[in-house]
């Protein structure tokens, strides 16, 4: 497994931040950085299954096995999906991902809060990983300094 690390330091609270990455309309609204019509399904919680996917594309299941708010998420891959939803764990490419970890991190940092992710994946995934994570925090980023919690 590839090990990636991404992050970026942003002038809001580690909650509001927490708020921006989880919530379906500002998910939505991040995530376009991987793909346009990205959407989940699930209940962000320890041991939970979430389900990851744009109706165009198909997608992924994770399983979270860390949910510890404001703090840290651990998802590890456990399938692919079809466009029309159905899970695989075998084939060339969904046996490579699966497996695959993604893991947040807030952490406060002189007033400021880093967020960093860090990815273990296979080294097929590096290049769109390394196309779309930097994307993906300056949204993340860019909603969490404009959508201050009061």
């Amino acid at each position: 497994m590839k090990k990636l690390v991404y992050k970026t330091l942003i002038n809001s609270t580690k909650e509001n931040i927490w708020k921006n990455i989880i919530k379906k309309d500002s998910y939505s609204q991040w995530v376009k950085a991987f793909s346009p019509n990205s959407q989940f399904e699930g209940e962000w919680k320890e041991g939970a299954e979430v389900k990851f996917f744009d109706n165009d594309m198909g997608g992924t299941v994770a399983r979270l096995d860390t949910f510890k708010p404001h703090d840290r998420i651990v998802a590890t891959h456990i399938a692919t999906l079809t466009k029309e939803k159905i899970m695989e764990t075998t084939g060339p490419m969904t046996e490579k991902w699966i497996g695959t970890k993604e893991i947040y991190e807030l952490e406060t940092v002189n007033n400021q809060t880093e967020l960093r992710i860090l990815m273990e994946t296979h080294i097929d995934f590096e290049e769109m990983f390394n196309g779309s994570w930097p994307k993906a925090l300056e949204n993340i980023k860019n909603l969490s300094e404009e959508k201050k919690e009061n």
